[in-house]
């Protein structure tokens, strides 16, 4: 039924669209088929966010909360359901307090009721407490950035995550999973791409390889932001021509 579903929604947009607009490749593969891709309508125009608040305090040292206290901090940002695979995360948190590492992993986010019971659950009955953090819904998603040495990212499935632009827009270094486009990347080489099906203690060993790094030069990401055109300004504007160009 969803086959058949894409397959006419495919028909009818190919047959009333003028321009077909696409966030990633393999989002425009799968709305317009492969032949689109090569036709001068087509346009890839990548997901982008306000980087100002990124870029404007990229230097900024936090204090507060979960700063100076001895620990590594690892963000993870995303709604939380078995598609996001905390689980997994909970995981490399039992690693890394087998380990005797003083790294927690703080999770942004909230989400499916029965999945975050399973999380807290995982967490609790591994006495993780120190080492993973819920934190809930959160709107301060750039000071966490700013606290933290790494972003990890073990979903099962991404489309063009926004997050991902975020965090590489903060310099973080990443480490994710290999399941969605890699023109998210800002190919600065801040981003360690993983397979879902490697161990726990190969993404920890990641992990503790990547807090080890400095930041990205604020340079290199301002120049990978304008030139891929992750800046939500950007974006507008592309936008705005596309409309404007067939009047």
């Amino acid at each position: 039924m969803r086959e058949l579903y894409n397959t006419v929604m495919r028909s009818m947009i190919l047959k009333h669209s003028t321009e077909q607009v696409a966030c990633s490749t393999l989002a425009g593969e799968f709305l317009y088929g492969k032949e689109t891709l090569q036709k001068s309508s087509y346009h890839l125009v990548f997901n982008s966010v306000d980087t100002t608040k990124f870029i404007e305090n990229y230097d900024k040292k936090e204090t507060g909360e979960f700063c100076d206290d001895g620990w590594v901090n690892v963000l993870h940002v995303g709604r939380v359901t078995a598609v996001k695979n905390q689980l997994f995360l909970v995981k490399m948190a039992a690693e890394f307090k087998a380990r005797g590492d003083k790294v927690r992993i703080l999770c942004a986010g909230n989400g499916d009721k029965e999945y975050m019971e399973q999380v807290q659950n995982a967490i609790q009955e591994g006495e993780l407490s120190d080492y993973m953090k819920m934190l809930g819904v959160r709107d301060d998603i750039d000071v966490l950035m700013r606290k933290s040495q790494a972003f990890v990212l073990p979903s099962q499935y991404e489309g063009m995550p926004l997050v991902m632009i975020e965090a590489q827009a903060s310099g973080l270094p990443c480490i994710v999973a290999n399941t969605f486009s890699h023109e998210v990347d800002y190919d600065i080489g801040t981003v360690k791409w993983m397979e879902l099906n490697d161990s726990a203690t190969a993404w920890v060993d990641a992990v503790q390889e990547a807090v080890l790094k400095n930041r990205a030069e604020k340079e290199r990401v301002v120049c990978a932001i304008q030139k891929k055109g992750f800046d939500s300004r950007m974006f507008a504007k592309t936008i705005c021509g596309i409309y404007m160009e067939p009047m």
